[in-house]
């Protein structure tokens, strides 16, 4: 199994639109996040999105997910809420990208099935692998751009990363 356990999830930098409501909270407070859920598709797409969080950032998939879904999908029966098809769950360090797919819900409240997050995602990655990271970014298809201690790309959906050199905490 692949392993990124160097590398985290620093903070999601969001960006107001000038049309969207934000809070003024300051990203100092901010260290690092457990998580973040993405709605990625009303289905599965394995070379897009599959691949971009398992080969390319070589998260590691955290069995527990199915178990979560299928809690989840059970309270939404008894609720008269639709089901989600699945939840995968990619770890990175300590931190993880929960990604909804196939989610009734979305199409119930008129929302897209794929989400695109206003700002940025932000890593934090040993200096010594971005070169690596990088390369598999260019051969999944993304265009990127920065240096040896920083570079930027979007992910599936639009999804906006940024990874920076920098020591485990």
């Amino acid at each position: 199994m692949r392993r990124c356990a160097a590398a985290w999830i620093v903070a999601a930098r969001v960006v107001a639109a000038a049309d969207l409501p934000s809070l003024p909270v300051p990203l100092a407070p901010f260290v690092a996040l457990e998580h973040i859920n993405l709605n990625s598709g009303a289905a599965w797409m394995r070379p897009f999105v599959d691949t971009f969080y398992f080969e390319v950032l070589r998260c590691a998939r955290d069995p527990r997910a199915g178990d979560v879904n299928a809690r989840t999908n059970a309270a939404r029966l008894e609720q008269g809420a639709p089901p989600q098809a699945n939840l995968t769950w990619a770890n990175v360090g300590l931190s993880q990208f929960h990604l909804i797919y196939g989610d009734a819900l979305d199409e119930a409240l008129g929302q897209p099935s794929a989400q695109r997050l206003r700002g940025e995602i932000v890593l934090s990655w040993p200096e010594d692998k971005i070169a690596g990271l990088r390369k598999r970014v260019e051969k999944w298809g993304a265009t990127v751009t920065g240096d040896a201690r920083r570079i930027a790309f979007a992910g599936p959906h639009g999804n906006r990363f940024v990874v920076e050199a920098g020591a485990a905490p």
